[in-house]
């Protein structure tokens, strides 16, 4: 069966002095394992790639070998013509690459490299050398600021989204890739970013985003390219080997005047909090970025303690993070499944 290669939806001739080209690009993990083939693009100035496709299809491959990830991070094989502001991101030096590309990578976690929001600021603009007047303009627009005294450690996805994005606006590369830059944003957040991409490309940025949200990008994309589709096949729910005991009595959590703020930041983000949850069922928390969704559940789950007031928690609590990778213990899936008990069928679930 023939393998399908990466089909361009939408592209326009390129101007002679292109940022991006990228001929006949494969990457594989392994001897055999293609991920993409026969991938070929330019961008000039001022434009921007859209790179759809479902899960597993390529997409982050693909940021990490225009960003220089591959081989140096990320243990696979590029093959093609690829030239970013004329240099080869798989064998130039780390100083050309920052000049010439910035990722934001889809666990912006990743990308953070500061301890504190202000420190993570800092080191991005000192290592591009240079004033960046329109970063500046980045932070307010996403309300940057008022994050300055937090470790990037506690805050919410996103939140470290944002933080992300301004801090590899600050590098002042000419290529810019975000990959799935939408995953963590609200709406609100969303329109903003998309307003901010808009100002990248109308001072000559040229950017590649890759994501699901074909429809949301549409009418800024100058060039399209869907990928195959990559996807688990006969993906199963697991039960399977899992004993669910029915508990009596309903779970109950309640708050009693919960005062909460990140030390050393006088702001708080709860002040007399009182909530009370009663009932079996699945409950919706909602908010925009940084309204304190992931500090509640912190709380809640025991990993927070509150300033002042009181916490009710009737029952033991499992909390699984917005980073779903701090919730790994074991190096291979195969492994953290078994983990949590014996599962005879855990490797056909796999």
């Amino acid at each position: 069966m023939k393998e399908k290669k990466a089909m361009e939806v939408k592209m326009a001739e390129a101007p002679s002095n292109r940022v991006a080209v990228v001929e006949n690009l494969e990457a594989l993990y392994g001897a055999k394992n293609y991920v993409v083939r026969g991938l070929s693009f330019e961008l000039g100035p001022g434009e921007m790639l859209l790179l759809v496709g479902s899960t597993g299809a390529g997409k982050t491959t693909v940021a990490n070998i225009l960003s220089g990830n591959v081989p140096r991070l990320v243990k696979a094989v590029a093959n093609g013509r690829i030239f970013i502001s004329g240099i080869d991101p798989r064998n130039a030096a780390v100083e050309e690459i920052l000049s010439a590309v910035a990722l934001v990578p889809q666990e912006p976690w990743n990308g953070i490299i500061g301890d504190t929001v202000e420190n993570e600021m800092l080191i991005s603009k000192m290592l591009s050398g240079e004033e960046n007047v329109y970063s500046s303009d980045l932070e307010e627009e996403l309300n940057i600021g008022r994050l300055y005294e937090r470790t990037t450690f506690t805050l919410s996805a996103g939140e470290t989204q944002k933080v992300a994005i301004v801090s590899r606006m600050n590098l002042g590369a000419k290529l810019i890739v975000l990959d799935e830059p939408l995953t963590y944003l609200d709406e609100e957040s969303r329109e903003k970013l998309k307003e901010i991409v808009r100002r990248l490309l109308s001072i000559g940025k040229s950017l590649v985003i890759t994501g699901h949200e074909k429809d949301f990008w549409g009418d800024i994309a100058s060039k399209v390219i869907e990928l195959p589709h990559g996807k688990v096949e006969d993906l199963k729910i697991f039960t399977a080997g899992l004993n669910i005991k029915e508990t009596n009595g309903h779970p109950t959590i309640e708050f009693r005047k919960v005062d909460y703020r990140y030390y050393p930041s006088k702001s708080y983000i709860f002040r007399d909090l009182n909530l009370k949850i009663e009932g079996k069922g699945i409950f919706l928390l909602r908010g925009p970025n940084g309204s304190g969704k992931t500090t509640l559940l912190r709380i809640i789950s025991g990993l927070t303690r509150p300033k002042r007031g009181e916490v009710i928690v009737s029952h033991p609590m499992l909390f699984l993070p917005d980073n779903p990778l701090l919730f790994f213990s074991k190096p291979t899936a195969i492994e953290e499944i078994r983990s949590f008990g014996s599962f005879p069928k855990a490797e056909e679930f796999l």
